[in-house]
């Protein structure tokens, strides 16, 4: 993969905010009707971003291959807490929000909401470690050659549960962005 110069990305991207700069009728509030502090402080930012890139030496690393033992090892890691996740989230759904056997999911989300700040430390270990089952599912679709294809399976299906959480309680932005990940993945 090229890398792109670090140079020729802050020249389009000062052709980018310009062109916005041009455009888009924007008043800086807080700065009055001067616009020369945003502009000197942008280039202030890019001249010291340049002046940082001749200073600092070039270094080539060599390439750092990862075993497939390694592999297996930081999948299963992730993904027994991905496990506890959603095992806590599961548990935290069905026996303290009764979300998944809610009449109407609409009133049960907003009576949720406005108890956001009660969910208890089930709910913030659950929101910690959740995640980390869609990241698993990620890891072992990179690295599927290092694992078996039955631990696979579940670890993938581990990772696509968040679709299924989200699909239970209606949330449509989920199921699109764990969708995009796995197929960029």
């Amino acid at each position: 993969m090229i890398t792109p110069s670090p140079i020729k990305l802050i020249f389009i991207s000062f052709l980018i905010w310009f062109f916005a700069f041009i455009t888009i009728p924007a008043e800086y509030v807080e700065l009055g009707d001067s616009v020369l502090f945003a502009i000197f402080t942008l280039v202030a930012f890019n001249l010291s971003f340049i002046a940082g890139l001749f200073t600092v030496k070039k270094a080539s690393r060599p390439k750092k291959i990862i075993s497939s033992s390694k592999k297996r090892q930081i999948i299963y890691f992730i993904f027994f807490l991905g496990f506890i996740g959603v095992s806590l989230r599961v548990y935290q759904r069905i026996f303290i929000q009764d979300l998944y056997f809610a009449e109407n999911l609409v009133r049960q989300r907003m009576e949720l909401l406005s108890t956001e700040m009660n969910s208890g430390l089930i709910g913030l270990i659950s929101a910690v470690l959740y995640p980390f089952a869609t990241i698993a599912g990620l890891a072992s679709l990179l690295w599927i050659k290092s694992i078996s294809k039955y631990k696979f399976i579940v670890i993938f299906l581990f990772g696509l549960f968040p679709i299924f959480d989200a699909f239970l309680s209606e949330s449509r932005l989920i199921i699109i962005l764990i969708s995009g990940m796995y197929i960029i993945t």
